[in-house]
């Protein structure tokens, strides 16, 4: 099992490249460095008619799906890296790599 964690935005290309106030709504500027979604990855349901929300407990089975980060959502389970990766990449975001994902839990130091 696989939990959708912290998305890093990819929307000015690369990671080097967000940097100061150009983080989307709901993202936090790390280190100067990369914007990070402030909550932990769910999923919603793009259908013909829209979205809606997606359970976090079901597994995806080829369902069309992006990656949303919103407050008081349970965190996406039941996915694996690749379809992590393609929700992501729906929404104009990537996973974090290890190092991003410990430097953004760690906060800053004092």
């Amino acid at each position: 099992m696989t939990v959708l964690g912290v998305l890093v935005s990819t929307s000015r290309g690369s990671v080097a490249d967000a940097r100061g106030p150009s983080c989307g709504p709901g993202m936090s500027l790390v280190a100067d460095k990369f914007c990070v979604d402030r909550y932990e990855g769910s999923l919603v349901l793009v259908t013909s008619d829209g979205e809606r929300p997606f359970s976090p407990y079901e597994m995806i089975k080829g369902r069309n799906v992006r990656a949303v980060s919103r407050a008081g959502v349970a965190p996406q389970a039941y996915i694996s890296r690749n379809e992590a990766q393609v929700a992501c990449t729906a929404s104009h975001k990537r996973l974090c790599t290890e190092a991003e994902w410990v430097q953004a839990c760690e906060g800053k130091k004092p």
